[in-house]
């Protein structure tokens, strides 16, 4: 699933900087941090930031009071246009002249702040998304920053972006049919969100997205339980006639695993616990940002009836926002899931690197399962992981609904107690 896009919503742009002394600019609630040497490009980009949060506040979604814009210069890392999906926006450069217009430097940057923009819109409501496709975050996205260029020409015109030139090419006007005809996914969600908007106005989509929050969407029942929001809405009929299209492009199709598991009362257990553990105890890393992915372990059981009790995470908590979750997912061989268990924020203690333990209703398990664990991570809230340094081929890293990938620099720090049921 791709919440973990997330979290790591990017936008290749395109295709190297000596870097250059920090800079601070500011404007209207937006802070640039940048090596630029000059203040046109920060004031430019302070300015479109400022309206599209000013125009997404008069829409009724959910802004910061600060935008931090980080710019950075680097020949060495790719082009790349990002947000933690909260209040903070990374742009960086290879070399200045990709600030030019998209005729000279093929990024499209007027559009592209516009975009990031509006994936805070969707994501500082809408936290729990493990549901979504690219289609849907990526797609409302692409939706929104367009619809801002529209908004954004007619105000400031072609001398808004120092090198000037006609952004509104990128706009919402001028996008419609060709997404209506596109293949793409992203295009393609566009479309839907665009048809949308149409159905219950500009000043209703915050409210529904609140609405689907609320709602707290089972990631293994998603379309259904949207859709029942949806119907709930005074324009329900129009909203479920396209929640038929937008739910097929809209939500991850998640296959259940075929694994019958069940919970138990901890009475009903023999009380004999068995540690799991694959990894060596010592850390071999400092701690790796998650952004939205995941890190599992694969674990192996004998006999039957073995359940799992507790799970022991190594890591390092970050951040304030202590009323989010994250999820422990438990998978089978072929890692599809059987459960998943949203864990609050606050139960994992501030401090240095440690073992943390968190108690799981006991849950059985098959002879051979995977224990993910996916932080959905942003500037204001993570862990970050730990790995030994000896790989055992038993360590990946992935999200419930695509493949697992594996991991080579170590073994995760993830360990497991089952228990068997009292005969």
């Amino acid at each position: 699933m791709r919440s973990r896009f997330a979290l790591a919503c990017l936008i290749v742009l395109a295709v190297g900087i000596a870097g250059a002394s920090a800079e601070t600019f500011t404007y209207r609630g937006v802070q640039i941090e940048h090596e630029l040497g000059d203040k046109e490009y920060p004031k430019a980009i302070a300015r479109i930031v400022a309206f599209a949060a000013k125009q997404a506040r008069t829409l009724g979604y959910d802004m910061p009071d600060e935008f931090l814009v980080h710019i950075t210069l680097d020949a060495s890392r790719p082009l790349r246009l990002s947000t933690t999906g909260d209040y903070q926006i990374h742009l960086e450069l290879q070399r200045k002249a990709q600030l030019l217009k998209p005729a000279r430097s093929g990024v499209n940057n007027v559009y592209g702040f516009c975009h990031e923009v509006g994936h805070c819109c969707q994501y500082r409501i809408i936290k729990q998304r493990d549901w979504m496709t690219m289609g849907a975050a990526e797609g409302w996205a692409h939706y929104y920053g367009s619809r801002m260029v529209d908004l954004l020409f007619a105000k400031e015109g072609e001398k808004l972006w120092p090198d000037p030139h006609d952004y509104s090419k990128r706009g919402l006007a001028q996008r419609v049919t060709k997404w209506k005809r596109s293949k793409s996914e992203v295009d393609r969600g566009a479309y839907l969100w665009h048809q949308l908007v149409e159905i219950v106005g500009e000043k209703r989509v915050a409210d529904m997205f609140r609405a689907i929050e609320k709602a707290e969407i089972d990631a293994f029942n998603a379309r259904k339980e949207v859709g029942a929001v949806l119907a709930e809405h005074k324009q329900g009929k129009k909203l479920v006639r396209w929640w038929k299209t937008a739910g097929e492009h809209f939500v991850e199709k998640l296959e259940k695993s075929t694994f019958e598991t069940e919970t138990l009362s901890p009475k009903r257990l023999a009380r004999k616990p068995k540690t799991l553990a694959i990894d060596s105890g010592e850390t071999k890393s400092g701690g790796s940002w998650p952004g939205g992915s995941g890190a599992a372990v694969r674990f192996r059981v004998k006999g039957k009836q073995n359940y799992l009790t507790e799970v022991h995470v190594f890591g390092q908590r970050y951040g304030s926002r202590t009323e989010d979750e994250f999820f422990i997912w438990l998978l089978d061989a072929e890692f599809k899931p059987f459960r998943r268990i949203a864990v609050p924020y606050a139960e994992f203690e501030y401090g240095k690197p440690h073992w943390e333990t968190f108690e799981i209703k006991p849950t059985l398990v098959p002879k051979v399962f995977h224990v993910c664990v996916v932080y959905n991570a942003e500037s204001r809230k993570g862990v970050y992981r730990f790995h030994d340094g000896e790989p055992s081929g038993d360590s990946f890293t992935g999200v419930p609904g695509e493949s697992s990938r594996p991991y080579e620099k170590g073994d995760w720090l993830i360990r497991v107690v089952v228990d068997r049921k009292k005969k």
